[in-house]
């Protein structure tokens, strides 16, 4: 379905529509609209040869293929077809919460806060 462009209001009630949110690219960036689907409870099925790896944390919020591989593809979105009546949000998107991620920043600030500070041999 090619909805267009479509507001952010109204977009978790579009992937509730979807049966599933496949996107088995070889050239996509980290992937924002995977963790979108996920969120929503949506199966997602992904790409293992791009950075949809990495935003669906290496498998646990969806399935990765290769995309070179159709068979694979037809088996993972068949399984995913399957799941969407018993699917549910995975508790693992939390990873991306707005918490998380700040966490994750001041983290990442204080790290370079120490680095930067001046060695004392005295």
């Amino acid at each position: 379905m090619f909805a267009g462009r479509i507001s952010e209001a109204e977009k978790s009630a579009h992937y509730n529509l979807a049966d599933a949110y496949v996107m088995p690219s070889s050239g996509e960036g980290f992937g924002i609209v995977l963790i979108e689907a996920a969120a929503c409870g949506v199966p997602v099925v992904g790409s293992c040869v791009d950075g949809s790896r990495e935003a669906l944390l290496g498998g646990r919020l969806g399935r990765l293929v290769d995309p070179n591989r159709p068979g694979e593809l037809v088996d993972a979105i068949l399984a995913a077809l399957r799941a969407r009546g018993r699917s549910r949000r995975n508790a693992e998107i939390e990873v991306f919460s707005s918490d998380n991620f700040k966490r994750r920043v001041a983290a990442w600030i204080g790290q370079m806060v120490h680095a930067a500070e001046p060695l004392r041999l005295c």
